[in-house]
């Protein structure tokens, strides 16, 4: 999905962010790519005040690494 937005789109960089509990959904990002910017400690999130992570990736850290090959 990553390679699909930069490859359609012209953004060069995307974040997201993730509740710091939220352990599956940061290895999730960072199979994907994403590289942990940083943690915001007691930020809001949504509604609700959480220390949270923010995830990055900029288009040219996907030319930097090797292809994906499938589930680990």
């Amino acid at each position: 999905l990553v390679e699909l937005i930069f490859s359609y789109t012209k953004f060069d960089w995307m974040e997201t962010t993730v509740n710091v509990k939220n352990t599956a959904s940061s290895r999730v990002l960072e199979k994907s790519g994403f590289r942990l910017e940083g943690t915001i400690r007691h930020g809001k999130m949504g509604i609700r005040y959480c220390d949270y992570h923010i995830w990055g990736l900029i288009r040219d850290d996907l030319t930097e690494q090797a292809p994906m090959q499938g589930k680990e």
